[in-house]
């Protein structure tokens, strides 16, 4: 019996500059691991390629049906071809966010995510032909909050559940014998799950959550399992 596994690891670091405009920086890291009858016989990781962004909150809840925002992202080559984590050259990205709250127990939180990887390299080895990759990310998640309990103080401890579900279309390169061909590659995930957040008196939040997510259709995954750590400080003088 032969297992693929895939792991991704990332930080993602925010920061809010008042009042509209939030710096970006993620960081991942991916492997791949085979085995074989229950025995290892590959397995490779390595960072993959990084990002920097700037989002610019157009709309606001407070005065717009819906909150809305939207902003450029740059694509660092900080992955590795040959592990198959990167691809050699840098990008950029446009990215919006449009999320939903109407005061009760449901919130709605939606993200559309377009990429150009103007030259990429070839994974045909001796290979220096150069490819143009697009991708497509989309994602979201409905949100109910099962429980919201203040302390006192100001703290408050809260529980929300989560249905999320996403899909994601990707160009890559296949190696051949003397250049590489541009393929494209579609996955659909359904992911349900549940956060634990505790809310302190100087509104800082710790947050963990577990989620397990689906593929459906042939390229998505079997099975999985996610495991989230956030944590959120805001300073005095500035706004979320």
């Amino acid at each position: 019996e032969r297992n693929d596994d895939a792991f991704l690891f990332f930080q993602r670091v925010e920061y809010g500059i008042p009042d509209r405009w939030e710096l970006d920086f993620v960081l991942p890291a991916a492997g791949r691991r085979t085995r074989l009858n229950g025995s290892t016989v590959s397995s490779d990781y390595a960072l993959a390629d990084g990002l920097a962004g700037l989002r610019y909150r157009l709309l606001n809840e407070e005065t717009s049906r819906a909150t809305v925002a939207m902003g450029p992202q740059l694509i660092f080559p900080s992955g590795s071809t040959r592990h198959g984590t990167g691809n050699g050259s840098a990008g950029v990205a446009w990215d919006l966010a449009v999320s939903k709250d109407w005061g009760g127990p449901v919130f709605l939180y939606n993200t559309l995510n377009y990429h150009v990887v103007p030259s990429a390299d070839d994974t045909t080895p001796g290979s220096s032909a150069r490819q143009v990759l697009h991708g497509v990310q989309w994602a979201t998640a409905l949100g109910i909050r099962a429980l919201e309990r203040p302390s006192k103080g100001g703290s408050k401890h809260d529980l929300h559940a989560f249905l999320e579900a996403g899909g994601n279309w990707q160009q890559g390169v296949e190696p051949g014998i003397t250049s590489g061909t541009r393929t494209e590659e579609l996955t659909w995930v359904l992911a349900p799950g549940i956060r634990y957040g505790f809310i302190t008196a100087r509104k800082a939040l710790v947050e963990i959550g577990v989620s397990i997510p689906v593929g459906l259709g042939p390229n998505g995954p079997k099975r999985g399992f996610i495991l989230q750590f956030q944590f959120e400080r805001m300073f005095a003088g500035k706004t979320p």
